[in-house]
This record gives structure tokens, sequence and C-alpha cells, in this order.
């Protein structure tokens, strides 16, 4: 039996970028479909649904979107956007954070705006979330980047959370690939990105 075409489908190409440096605005790429391969500042970074990656402005970059892949780039001029996002960041994007991206994106693209500053209200998102499972910065990293010593950090970490960082990044990486399990059939793709 033949199934029957969509006659709705379409076929998205891959699309290969060139490397490129944003000087004067920082990047935020959000995987909508499909999967992203990109090499930033040398370092090779997968993308898949549900995720995006924060580029800083000077980050040289480069990617390959795949075949029927869709990535929509937002913009975030570093003249009217103060951020602790100083690292390349890859983080899972939810409804919660969904929805202002769309509204920001709305908001670049047409006379449609919000009068509320959307880029900050994404920002303060971006900079409270937990990263994608790849974050394997230390106990010791943090300190050194807060001038405190590693103990100080285990310390607070515990106390915040009730739970080492350890547990805490295992825990995360437990959910995201829960609500990942959750929103596609293609298990073998998460795996790897894990």
């Amino acid at each position: 039996m033949q199934r029957e075409r969509d006659p709705w489908a379409i076929s998205i190409p891959p699309v290969i970028i060139e490397e490129r440096v944003h000087t004067q605005k920082h990047m935020l790429l959000w995987q909508v479909r499909g999967r992203t391969e990109l090499v930033i500042d040398g370092a090779k970074v997968q993308l898949i649904d549900g995720q995006a990656v924060w580029i800083p402005a000077g980050a040289p970059h480069s990617l390959t979107v795949a075949a029927n892949s869709v990535l929509l780039p937002l913009e975030f001029p570093i003249s009217a956007i103060a951020t602790t996002l100083d690292e390349v960041t890859v983080f899972s994007v939810d409804r919660a954070l969904g929805t202002p991206l769309l509204a920001f994106l709305q908001s670049q693209a047409s006379v449609i705006c919000a009068e509320v500053n959307l880029a900050r209200q994404i920002l303060a998102l971006i900079e409270q979330r937990p990263m994608v499972c790849g974050d394997d910065r230390t106990v010791k990293l943090f300190a050194e980047l807060l001038h405190v010593s590693g103990r100080t950090i285990e310390r607070a970490f515990l106390a915040e959370t009730g739970l080492t960082l350890w547990q805490w990044r295992l825990k995360n990486c437990m959910e995201s690939a829960a609500e990942l399990f959750k929103t596609s059939d293609n298990i073998e793709r998460y795996a790897a990105a894990y």
C-alpha cells in the first residue's frame, strides 16, 4: 500500500553559512526544528529541536543547518543590551522562553512591538537557566570566576539547591532528556547530544 503524499509538505534544503564575526551584536540561534552543526570560536556545537545557543559579540562562528530544519536568529545589539552572558551558552527553550523569543523576533521583523523591553526579559530568563548537559565547568572554575574558594561555592550551591553541583547537573540532564523525549520520537539523535 502506497502512502498518500501530503500536499502541504515542502522540502527545505540544507544551508551553509561560512565563518563570520558580529562585533556589534550578540546572536541567539534557536533550533525550532531539526538540527544544526556549528563551529564557534573553534569549538563544535550541535543544536537539536528545542535548544538555542548564545553567541557573544566577537565570537567567530560558522554553521550548517540540516535539510528540513528551521533555525531562527535573534540579534541583541551590544549598545542596547547589558548581560552577564559572555561565553557561548547552549540551553533548552521551553514554552516559558519560546513565547518571548517569538515576540522579540516579531518585533525585529515587523511594526508589531510590545511596549516592554523583551530583550531584557529574555536575557533574564536565559541568565537563570541551567545549561544543557555539555556544561562541564568545575567548582574550581566557578570559584576562580567569583574570586572565592571552591568550598564556598559547594556550600552555597548545596544551601541554595539542596544538591551538590554534580547531583544538580545529573538532575538537569535527566529532566532535559525527558522533555526532549516527550517532543520527538528520534531517540538516537538525542542520545548523541548527551
